[in-house]
């Protein structure tokens, strides 16, 4: 091949390698998406764990007949505890419901069907978001590999192009 020639599949070569670059770069991005939706999920998880075990404390402080107190909200507005009885409740049955309200749990969140709901939501979720993650892994791994074969005839194609300008203008010399 001619001069020209090896150049122009230079210029090809170069072209191949900045549209694999973004590729990757691409998939890269989704892998950081990915990984917030599951940190997303893993607290919702951790929330729904979190309202479920205060929902049963105020259920076993209303049984006891301990009554009293009021509702701990954090920095977020998250309630982060809630006593048996609120302090406009008439009884503790009125101060429980109110508890469930304040946690977003619905009178089904009593039993352990609540748990295995949200233990089965937030499994499926992050199995989803593994499987997503395993499929970027393997085309990231692929754009890679041929990110090198193409690097490694770019780096052939350029010695050619070095060694024929050399001997096409060594004559002259």
């Amino acid at each position: 091949m001619g001069i020209s020639a090896n150049q122009a599949r230079l210029m090809t070569l170069t072209a191949r390698q900045h549209d694999l670059e973004l590729r990757a770069q691409a998939i890269s991005a989704n892998k950081m998406i990915t990984s917030m939706e599951s940190q997303q999920y893993a607290q919702a998880y951790s929330t729904g764990l979190n309202n479920y075990s205060i929902l049963k404390q105020a259920e076993s402080t209303t049984n006891s007949g301990k009554a009293s107190g009021s509702f701990k909200v954090d920095q977020f507005g998250n309630v982060s505890a809630c006593d048996s009885t609120d302090q406009g409740a008439k009884s503790a049955s009125d101060a429980l419901a109110a508890c469930r309200t304040a946690l977003g749990l619905a009178a089904a969140a009593e039993s352990t069907s609540y748990l295995n709901s949200i233990k089965g939501d937030y499994d499926l979720k992050m199995s989803e978001l593994s499987s997503t993650e395993k499929l970027l892994d393997m085309e990231l791994t692929q754009i890679n590999t041929e990110h090198n074969a193409v690097k490694t005839e770019y780096d052939a194609v350029k010695s050619l192009v070095s060694d024929n300008t050399e001997k096409s203008f060594n004559v002259f010399g």
